[in-house]
């Protein structure tokens, strides 16, 4: 997919496939130029939510990183790839199978 132009980076609520695809593609943009403007100090530093009490859930604790934070993102999309394809073989799949 290649965005066009920047109001194809600022785009509203995608509510049909294409729309998810071209909204998918569009943040996928932003992150990687989020990611590369960053500096090399800022891509190694350790996060530290434990200053914050709404914090407690085990993920605060776990993601201490921005390594940790894609391998996070890379399982969950592993995840989804395989119910998805599950499903469209009849195999009915749900978050908690």
């Amino acid at each position: 997919m290649i965005i066009k132009n920047e109001s194809e980076l600022n785009m509203g609520r995608p509510t049909a496939k294409a729309d998810l695809i071209t909204a998918a593609a569009a943040n996928y943009v932003k992150l990687n130029i989020l990611v590369s403007d960053l500096t090399e100090q800022e891509l190694f530093t350790s996060f530290d939510f434990s200053h914050d009490e709404k914090k407690k859930e085990a993920h605060w604790k776990r993601d201490k990183n921005l390594r940790d934070i894609f391998i996070h993102l890379y399982e969950w999309h592993l995840l989804l790839l395989n119910w998805v394809s599950s499903n469209q073989d009849g195999n009915q799949k749900t978050e908690s199978t």
